[in-house]
């Protein structure tokens, strides 16, 4: 626990301080975000007998990034046509050695740490309060699906995945995600991005898509047999142990303030 708590005190101030200074720093953050995850992916891969191209998702990574830094966010497709077309290359050029799984999970890797990791840099493109929006959202979600489902938790949400979840822990983090969001909508009064009844959905919505994503880190960690994606975060395990709820959402968020 000591250690999950000093990884926090550092970790939090740390993510703001290169949140509030936006542009490339914070980019930089991401893409490094993204190199790890997808090295902590092909580990899990590993597991289950797997091989990752990581070169074909390291390369797609930098193009959507270059896009991104070039103000040319709708060229991160470009990216992702790379990234499959040298996967499949990858496949072609070492047949048989290249299995048709490997080339499923290498794309799925490309697709899971790549792309919805690279939306947090579009996200704050387009305006920083949508990352606060996030990430009060999915905090929220977690704390609150943590304590009250310590003191109330009786029905089990995916015992098979995760047997500590409970339904009432689940339906008490969509409370708490809704809570702080309308908090920062009033906190931001005239600037706020939704309006309130479009708030308390966006906070529904995002808690239940995080909770989804932390359920389908731990399914993959089940189908590999490991306990965490990595030890680089001291208490908390890898980047994708602490970014799951993150990468799964992070999509959702742009593409509902673009459509609404």
């Amino acid at each position: 626990m000591g250690k999950r708590i000093l990884t926090a005190v550092i970790g939090v101030p740390v993510l703001l301080g290169l949140l509030y200074l936006g542009g490339l720093p914070w980019l930089l953050f991401i893409a490094a975000l993204m190199a790890i995850a997808a090295f902590e992916m092909a580990r899990i891969a590993r597991h289950m007998n797997l091989n990752v191209a990581l070169w074909a998702v390291w390369l797609s990574d930098a193009v959507m990034l270059i896009a991104i830094y070039l103000n040319s966010a709708y060229w991160t497709a470009l990216g992702i046509a790379v990234g499959f077309i040298c996967i499949i290359g990858q496949g072609v050029f070492t047949y048989p050695n290249f299995r048709l799984e490997e080339m499923a999970m290498s794309f799925f890797t490309l697709i899971y740490t790549g792309w919805g990791l690279c939306h947090l840099i579009l996200l704050e493109q387009t305006s920083v309060y949508l990352l606060v929006y996030l990430f009060l959202a999915i905090w929220g979600s977690d704390s609150g699906a943590y304590f009250v489902g310590r003191a109330f938790g009786r029905h089990k949400l995916a015992p098979h995945l995760s047997p500590k979840k409970t339904i009432e822990g689940s339906i008490g983090g969509i409370l708490c995600a809704v809570l702080l969001v309308v908090l920062f909508n009033v906190y931001l009064g005239e600037n706020m991005l939704f309006k309130y009844v479009e708030v308390i959905l966006f906070g529904v919505l995002i808690s239940i898509i995080g909770q989804i994503g932390d359920l389908a880190e731990s399914m993959l960690k089940r189908f590999a047999d490991v306990k965490d994606s990595g030890n680089i975060l001291p208490g908390h395990g890898g980047i994708l142990d602490r970014f799951d709820s993150i990468i799964m959402a992070a999509p959702f968020v742009l593409y509902l303030h673009i459509l609404f």
